[in-house]
């Protein structure tokens, strides 16, 4: 992202160093990559805090549903968050695999490791944990197959 942002600054420059050769400037151009370039600086300053957010909602999400399960559990939010933490970390290396590594393998490590984490984190039965981090899992990827279902609906449906 921030190498496509300085080849965008740089390709922005061109009409402009034109310019002062007596080219006539293309606004229209310069304003379409002025605003590319903002979108990216914008998703490279907020992605860390966005990553956050989502490693944080999980947590909450999954810590709520371990206390209305099993209001026994032995740790609190803290060992929650880092098993989130841990899963989501290695989930991402799935993203490099292409085609299904993000549709696929993520999901299904990204449970496999919620799963075993939160069991040995909270000294608890792995079929207890099934039942906590399932609903997460539907929670977190129901907006996701939403917007696939909705790409779906639109490449197929004839306008």
């Amino acid at each position: 992202a921030i190498l496509g942002t300085a080849g965008n600054i740089a390709m922005m420059s061109g009409p402009i160093l034109g310019a002062s050769q007596g080219l006539t400037v293309d606004t229209q151009f310069l304003v379409s990559m002025a605003v590319m370039t903002a979108t990216r600086l914008l998703g490279v300053l907020l992605s860390p805090l966005l990553t956050l957010t989502l490693y944080l909602t999980v947590a909450v999400m999954q810590h709520g549903l371990l206390r209305l399960v099993d209001a026994g559990y032995e740790r609190g939010i803290g060992a929650t968050l880092k098993v989130a933490c841990y899963a989501m970390g290695v989930g991402w290396l799935c993203g490099l695999v292409p085609s299904v590594g993000p549709m696929l393998l993520f999901p299904i490590w990204w449970t496999v490791l919620m799963v075993v984490g939160t069991a040995r984190v909270h000294r608890r039965s792995t079929t207890r944990t099934l039942v906590v981090v399932v609903p997460t899992l539907a929670l977190c990827l129901a907006p996701v197959a939403a917007c696939f279902a909705s790409m779906m609906i639109g490449i197929f449906m004839p306008i």
